[in-house]
């Protein structure tokens, strides 16, 4: 909703009548970063709850176990971690939705303006937002999946509850490095197939959505 809100805020204070994909993938970016700050408290929690077990033998990285509600969740990150611990994997984070933001807008528009150009598509405006949103959705999952993975292991790191820093990496560069270092280049990949499976049917979904919703507030 943040990077919606802020992206077409953005197109309407510029007023270009023919942006190129530089400004819009300027602007998407922009508006990435906005998304990536309120939602970076969300993301560290959802991470965490997803990594946890109750069964030992499957638990997976750093145990944070999910006490209460969520904002039960929130007050216990604050107690143990201070107001960093809402940010933490924001290095990771920020480029994360700031490269999702900015591949999947700014191709999604493009790619819809160059189809609309074609007399089938442009008799079938329904299949075109189809066809735009499948080929943004698709790019813009590649784009996000290094970060995505860098993301999900500081967040999910052991925190020193003195110092209030991970105890594995201390930075996005440090935990690439020794990722890499330690599995291999195509560590980056990991959990691929699985963000491609979450990320690639909601970034295509989410686009229609909005292209309709937009149709009808212009009807009211």
């Amino acid at each position: 909703a943040t990077r919606f809100g802020v992206y077409g805020l953005s197109q309407r204070l510029m007023n270009i009548e023919e942006p190129n994909l530089f400004t819009r993938f300027a602007q998407a970016a922009a508006a990435g970063a906005v998304g990536a700050v309120a939602g970076n408290p969300f993301y560290a929690l959802k991470t965490r709850a997803q990594a946890y077990s109750s069964a030992p033998e499957l638990a997976v990285g750093t145990q944070h176990k999910p006490t209460g509600g969520v904002w039960t969740q929130f007050t216990q990150i604050f107690k143990q971690e201070g107001i960093r611990g809402y940010f933490r994997g924001l290095e990771a984070f920020m480029p994360r939705v700031v490269a999702y933001g900015a591949v999947q807008l700014s191709v999604y528009d493009t790619t819809k303006e160059k189809l609309s150009h074609y007399r089938f598509f442009s008799e079938y405006a329904f299949l075109l937002q189809v066809c735009s949103s499948v080929t943004a959705a698709c790019t813009s999952v590649v784009a996000i999946q290094p970060f995505d993975f860098v993301a999900a292991r500081l967040m999910n790191q052991a925190v020193d509850p003195v110092t209030k820093q991970g105890k594995l990496y201390n930075g996005f560069i440090d935990c690439v490095v020794k990722s890499v270092r330690q599995e291999g280049i195509l560590v980056l990949a990991k959990g691929g197939a699985a963000n491609f499976a979450r990320m690639g049917p909601y970034s295509a979904l989410v686009l229609l959505f909005v292209e309709q919703f937009k149709k009808l507030s212009r009807s009211l």
